[in-house]
């Protein structure tokens, strides 16, 4: 603490109180009626925008240096072990009839030939560093067969670039719990996880480890690909964290106006056990749906 404010006791509490008093005399007076205020709210506003931009560029150099070579982007929001990567050049995704999301009726496909899924490049995001490895080995096996996939490892989404608490699922065999949502309870499915279960004593969700791993800010990361004007497919399957980056994508109108296709996995057991309204996932699909996101319920 010295470092950073080298003054004596009684100067450290003196200068925290004048930053309270300060911080308290600001939320008196209501922004939009203080012009300056409002001024200089807006250009640290546009500053920090201009930053973020910056970032997701630096970090999405790879696949924007393809242009013309990526037909369209394939983002899959919780890579785990790299299987949706897989399923995607398999044509997976271009086979879900029936699996239509809320609201809408018809069925969906990408429509995408096998030779155009050839041509997508896909970016793939995962957070727990348990399936590093197995991604790595998924990249490079794509890339021997020509196709452009784009890891990062020990990468969460959220709404800022920086770091993040990640809550390691450390007892179920596929990791299925590992949330940056704290409320994300552990799921106990397999009969070798369910006697490791009973070795443990008290709660279940003491078994989980805090880890810090990267945060990357999705909506300038889709405000960068837009740019591209290509077809974007998301799936997202991020434990949770999805009851709080979709709403702000449809407050910013970013998801709407670039995204075509979102295939999800809605995890209703965060929104039951944390501050989540209920069917909060209804009112989502019915506002993606009506903006144009064609919607497909996962597993």
């Amino acid at each position: 603490m010295s470092r950073i404010f080298p003054f004596s006791f009684g100067r450290k509490i003196a200068l925290f109180a004048a930053m309270a008093v300060a911080a308290s005399v600001l939320s008196v007076y209501r922004v939009e009626q203080r012009p300056f205020l409002k001024a200089l709210c807006a250009g640290y506003q546009r500053a920090a925008n201009a930053t973020a931009l910056q970032t997701a560029k630096h970090v999405l150099e790879g696949p924007l240096k393809l242009g013309s070579k990526c037909l369209g982007y394939f983002i899959d929001l919780g890579g785990n072990r790299g299987d949706t990567i897989d399923k995607f050049y398999s044509g997976y995704f271009n086979n879900l009839q029936g699996r239509r999301g809320l609201f809408v009726q018809g069925e969906s496909t990408l429509k995408l030939s096998m030779q155009d899924l050839e041509r997508v490049c896909v970016l793939s995001f995962e957070a727990s560093p348990k399936w590093t490895k197995m991604l790595t080995e998924v990249r490079e096996k794509q890339t021997r067969l020509g196709r452009h996939v784009f890891v990062y490892t020990e990468t969460a989404i959220d709404l800022f670039w920086g770091h993040i608490t990640l809550y390691v699922d450390e007892l179920s065999t596929n990791g299925w719990a590992t949330s940056t949502n704290p409320f994300k309870k552990l799921k106990i499915e397999r009969s070798e996880d369910k006697l490791k279960l009973r070795k443990v004593e008290g709660d279940r969700n003491m078994l989980k480890r805090e880890a810090i791993v990267k945060a990357a800010d999705f909506t300038s990361i889709l405000q960068v690909l837009s740019l591209r004007r290509k077809p974007i497919m998301i799936k997202m399957d991020i434990e949770g964290a999805e009851f709080k980056i979709i709403p702000h994508l449809l407050v910013n109108g970013h998801i709407c106006t670039v995204v075509s296709h979102l295939f999800i996995e809605w995890h209703l057991d965060v929104m039951k056990n944390s501050l989540v309204p209920e069917n909060m996932h209804e009112n989502l699909s019915y506002l993606l749906t009506t903006c144009g996101v064609d919607v497909i319920l996962g597993d």
